[in-house]
């Protein structure tokens, strides 16, 4: 890939009325030789936010529609598949991307305000789309001019300069040929770049201060970076608030500047064979691992002491060399023979029978075994005995020689096993570098994936940034390091992707344990018109009272009357607050003189797990009969239970409920179900990472839009919208005992209950 690109780019910065991108990508070079490069030149007639966005948006959508397409993996293996329909493909995805994102986005531009030309180079030939005013003028040598040759490019060559987009336009009109309006990138530029050409790619701006003569004279003289500071400098004189872009593109076809020839020598077979020889020797030197021995070398100077020994016997040999002129052969035939074949057969059988026999025989008597062990005993020992003797044995020379091949093979061994250990380092490193970067590149990825929206794409990316991480050695501190840095990244947009806000910076209301040293508290419930939470302690039959305003806390206790417990507070008529005791007896606190008093109750049997009321008539569940029975009260008695809930029941284990007009019931798996007027609707909440496994509590009000659902083993509350959609989660992992939670949506406030502490933080996702 010879051709060269170089980016111009000029902005006035803040007092600039328009955005102006460059973009080239950036790739390795398989990548670029199945599918070239990609470059963009972009110009938007509106500096602002959106636009930038806009931008953004349409640089990374087409890079990724090109690059990611899987057509290109296929053009190793298709011949017929070009380049040109892989960029008209990504062309027309990026079009419906673009009006998608700003559908969604309900952004308003027009496509005129866009100016964008996008191409790709590859080989020699170039591809090219471009959308309103931008210009894209070839600069190409005079074929009329005598002066220009095909060998060298002279200084002298004329070339003449066209607008390729006002030609196509042209053409266009005459085939009155129509698209429409709301496709950004319509038709495509394609053909080869012309010998000895540039293109010039730019703005509408910038050919309006520069004439043609100037363009020519400054791109076919310098190289491509230096024509840019060129016009540069030309450009910073101008006293103007205009943004300039280009980009220059040299082709790959110049030729090199030629040398002088000389006549080509008359070529030798024998030269040419020493050469060949000469060249091989050369090369087994220089690829050859330090310390290998060279057995080579050693056996033809063997060979070769050899031979000078047999030419000067030869010289004193009286003998000469007769050769036949005929050569007869004859076939031998004794080993194929067809007895001796079966023959050799025999003995083979016979031996391995023998060999059977010994081995069954010596492993199956306990006797022969440990005589066979013993007599295998002593000849290791008679050879170590030996060996040293032969040695001691042996004289000067013969040692000598022995101690050289010891060392020999001693050094030959650690060379080998160096050099294993070389090779197996220098692999290990190029896996784990090569994961690294396709750990990053994965991340990247996912990163724009959540930047628009796209959280499959951000999931699927995630599962297989982990499974590499997997594949990551920490051997090394630096290994250490660079995985927690993957691992530290990869926390991070799961929690955008799981969408998750951190409560960050809790503000500590009151610790009742401040109160009293043996508080255990239960719930809270909040008065929002007192600014006051009242919080029940069933241990120590009490009621705590915090004002939120002066953070001051009172206890309220009724010593004339026992109370088993004070459980599931809710309020009625907005004058009092109710709460569970046992099954004869509701508590009641007077919230206009904080008094405490009782109400007689008669649930029977029932099992009740949660009190709730609506429009004054109080509500109580019975998970273990699996209905939800009403009662209405009266002079400080409830009435006759009624059974709400029609037919039979969807549920069992019931944890919670809450009402807003329907019933929302939390189920122990995390599932909620729907009922209104008695009857099962049809409702479920969508999914969430993690899944809802063990929530505790579910609440809503017909006065706020979302449903909110705790779950003390994850620290977190998640959070729905009416119709189940999922929208966030707020997570503390600090928070270890969530026991209840307020919500505030008018003053947008979040209350916690975290063993004795109440907790204040503030709901982001109703602060715009």
């Amino acid at each position: 890939m010879n051709y060269k690109l170089a980016q111009l780019l000029l902005s006035p910065g803040k007092n600039a009325n328009s955005i102006s991108e460059i973009f080239v990508a950036q790739i390795d070079n398989h990548k670029e030789f199945l599918a070239g490069k990609l470059f963009i030149l972009l110009e938007i007639g509106k500096n602002d936010s959106a636009s930038i966005k806009i931008a953004n948006f349409l640089i990374d959508s087409l890079n990724h529609n090109y690059y990611q397409s899987e057509k290109i993996l296929l053009r190793e293996k298709i011949s017929t598949l070009k380049v040109e329909h892989i960029f008209e493909a990504a062309l027309a995805k990026t079009n419906k991307n673009f009006k998608d994102y700003l559908d969604n986005g309900k952004i308003s531009i027009s496509n005129k305000d866009i100016n964008i030309s996008a191409g790709v180079i590859h080989g020699d030939a170039i591809y090219l789309s471009s959308a309103n005013k931008n210009k894209a003028f070839l600069i190409f040598p005079d074929t009329g001019d005598k002066k220009n040759t095909t060998d060298n490019v002279s200084t002298s060559t004329n070339y003449k300069i066209i607008d390729i987009i006002k030609q196509s336009d042209k053409k266009e009109k005459n085939q009155k040929t129509t698209e429409p309006d709301d496709k950004l990138f319509s038709d495509v530029i394609s053909g080869e770049i012309p010998p000895q050409s540039y293109f010039f790619i730019t703005n509408e701006a910038l050919p309006e201060y520069l004439s043609k003569n100037q363009i020519i004279q400054t791109i076919t003289i310098l190289p491509p970076v230096s024509a840019v500071e060129q016009i540069k400098q030309t450009l910073a004189n101008i006293n103007s608030y205009v943004s300039f872009a280009g980009l220059i593109i040299k082709g790959a076809n110049f030729p090199s500047v030629s040398e002088k020839k000389q006549l080509p020598k008359t070529p030798n077979v024998r030269d040419s064979i020493v050469n060949l020889n000469q060249t091989e020797d050369t090369t087994e030197q220089l690829l050859a691992p330090s310390g290998i021995i060279n057995v080579k070398k050693w056996l033809s100077l063997f060979f070769g002491w050899l031979g000078s020994a047999n030419a000067n016997r030869a010289k004193n040999s009286t003998y000469s060399l007769a050769i036949k002129d005929k050569i007869f052969v004859k076939r031998n035939s004794v080993f194929f023979a067809k007895n001796n074949v079966l023959k050799k057969l025999k003995n083979f059988f016979v031996y391995i029978a023998n060999i059977i026999f010994f081995t069954f025989k010596t492993f199956s008597t306990k006797k022969d075994f440990s005589a066979f062990a013993k007599n295998l005993k002593n000849i290791f020992f008679n050879l170590l005995l030996f060996i040293p003797k032969k040695i001691s044995s042996l004289n000067f020379k013969s040692k000598t020689l022995l101690a050289i091949v010891f060392t020999v093979l001693v050094i030959l061994s650690i060379n080998i096993y160096s050099q294993k250990n070389k090779k197996e380092l220098s692999e290990a490193e190029k896996n784990y570098s090569e994961i690294s970067s396709l750990i990053e590149q994965k991340q990247n990825q996912a990163e724009a994936n959540i930047l628009f929206n796209n959280d499959d794409g951000a999931k699927k990316l995630y599962e297989e940034i982990k499974q590499l991480m997997d594949q990551l050695p920490q051997k090394t501190d630096e290994q250490t390091k660079k995985y927690s840095e993957f691992e530290d990244k990869y926390d991070i947009f799961l929690e955008k992707i799981r969408r998750v806000t951190r409560l960050e910076n809790l503000e500590e209301i009151a610790n009742f344990s401040n109160l009293s040293q043996s508080a255990s508290v239960d719930n809270i419930i909040f008065l929002e018109k007192e600014k006051k939470i009242y919080a029940g302690d069933s241990s120590q039959k009490s009621i705590y009272i915090l004002d939120t305003e002066d953070k001051l806390t009172t206890a309220l206790t009724n010593l004339e009357q026992p109370y088993s417990a004070f459980l599931y507070p809710t309020f009625f008529n907005d004058k009092e607050i109710y709460y569970y005791s046992n099954n004869n007896q509701l508590a009641k606190v007077n919230i206009a003189d904080d008094k405490l008093g009782a109400i007689n109750a008669n649930f029977g049997t029932a099992a009740i797990s949660d009190l709730e009321n609506f429009n004054n008539n109080l509500y109580a569940l019975d998970s273990g009969a699996k209905q939800i029975y009403r009662h209405t009260i009266s002079n400080s008695v409830l009435s006759t239970p009624y059974s709400w809930i029609q037919g039979e029941a969807d549920f069992e284990k019931a944890i919670d409920f809450t009402i807003d007009g329907s019933v929302y019931l939390l189920v122990e798996n995390g599932r909620v179900i729907k009922y209104l007027r008695g009857a099962k609707q049809d409702f479920a909440l969508k999914s969430v990472e993690p899944e809802l496994k063990n929530p505790t509590k579910i609440f809503t009000s017909k006065d706020i839009n979302s449903i909110y659902i705790l779950e003390p083993s994850e620290s977190r509350i998640v959070v729905f919208d009416k119709e189940g959609l999922f929208l966030m989660q707020y997570q503390d992992k600090n928070l270890k005992n969530l026991k209840d939670f307020i919500i505030d949506e008018k003053n947008k406030v979040l209350y916690l209950l975290n063993d004795n502490t109440v907790y204040k933080h503030t709901l982001n996702h109703l602060v715009k």
